[in-house]
């Protein structure tokens, strides 16, 4: 599949990426794990913790280098409220 351009003819828009990778992610536990809300939970997490877009600052000393910039978003916990809420929204799932 092309990838979509974002504007400007830039790389991948952050929306495309995002409505591409985490199903992708989802794919990949649900094959281990089963089509369970806990798959769902780990596709998010992973997401999060490894794909999603940041923008490292100058004030940090790691702009431009946003491999490094992840570790201490892990640390510091940046992202955990959305897994939070990632998880209080998959237990309300009813089983089909």
């Amino acid at each position: 599949m092309a990838a979509r351009r974002g504007r400007h003819g830039q790389g991948p828009t952050d929306s495309w990426s995002r409505r591409d990778r985490v199903p992708d992610l989802f794919a990949g536990e649900a094959e281990r794990t089963g089509r369970t809300a806990y798959a769902g939970e780990r596709a998010v997490t992973e997401y999060l913790d490894h794909f999603a877009p940041i923008r490292p600052s100058a004030a940090s000393g790691l702009k431009g280098d946003k491999p490094a910039a992840r570790g201490p978003r892990l640390l510091e916990g940046a992202d955990d409220e959305l897994k939070s809420r990632a998880h209080r929204r998959l237990m309300l799932l009813r089983p089909s």
